[in-house]
């Protein structure tokens, strides 16, 4: 019997205490081996992205992929990948926990635009600002106090 799902998340977690260490000359090499590893777990990204202090994901994950799981394994091989490789000099890991929402296939591309558009979004306001506006529009209770 075939299984048919789509179940499209929108995945974040920031730096240790939003550290802004992330530098932009190197932020492709980082999404290109996110996206590599998400590929090797027969994820469908859509749109790999963030800023000096965090990471979004834009993927749809397969029904057998723990989300919990899938983010630790990013984390814990990105986090490698950059210590191994010195590729942010200044990192010091990624903060416990993320964040991730539920999307529909039909909001992908104003999504991946989001995602895209991160560096000018953040002339604005900050990751916390962000994090916050989007778990309030997403109906999840939360202390301020939890994100930092």
């Amino acid at each position: 019997m075939a299984v048919y799902t789509q179940i499209l998340y929108h995945i974040i977690w920031g730096t240790v205490n939003q550290e802004p260490v992330l530098d932009q000359d190197r932020q492709g090499d980082l999404y290109r081996f996110l996206m590599g590893k998400l590929q090797d777990q027969g994820c469908n990204v859509c749109t790999i992205g963030g800023f000096q202090d965090h990471v979004h994901i834009l993927t749809a994950i397969r029904p057998d992929h723990a989300l919990q799981g899938l983010v630790s394994y990013l984390k814990e091989a990105s986090a490698d990948w950059i210590r191994d490789n010195e590729v942010f000099p200044a990192f010091q890991g990624w903060q416990p926990g993320f964040g991730a929402f539920s999307c529909s296939w039909q909001s992908r591309g104003s999504l991946s635009n989001y995602i895209e558009s991160q560096s000018e979004h953040h002339l604005y306001r900050t990751f916390q600002e962000e994090m916050e506006e989007m778990l309030t529009q997403s109906g999840v209770n939360f202390s301020s106090n939890c994100l930092v």
